[in-house]
């Protein structure tokens, strides 16, 4: 789907650009809300290969259960500098307490 999009927009296709160091668990499998990953968990563990400050950036996420995942890699995507970043979910879970 990214290559599609990607191509139909005249973006580059990033996919790869962001990188995990090790996996956490997926928010949408936890029983409870306390065994969710938290934002800062996830932020540990994401890097960015290269980045520029004037890249455009569409971020997809399959799944968007408590948006942990979505603003730590904004947060990472930032670290390289302002850039414009768009975010496009496939999915959005409840999020039952």
């Amino acid at each position: 789907m990214v290559r599609i999009v990607s191509g139909k927009l005249k973006i580059q296709n990033g996919t790869g650009i962001l990188m995990r160091k090790f996996s956490v668990q997926s928010s949408h499998l936890a029983s409870s809300i306390r065994e969710r990953p938290s934002e800062d968990l996830h932020y540990r563990t994401i890097h960015h290969k290269i980045l520029n400050e004037d890249m455009r950036v569409l971020l997809f996420d399959d799944i968007l259960t408590t948006g942990n995942t979505v603003r730590a890699c904004v947060r990472r995507i930032l670290d390289a500098g302002p850039t414009p970043i768009n975010v496009f979910t496939l999915s959005k879970t409840r999020c039952s307490q």
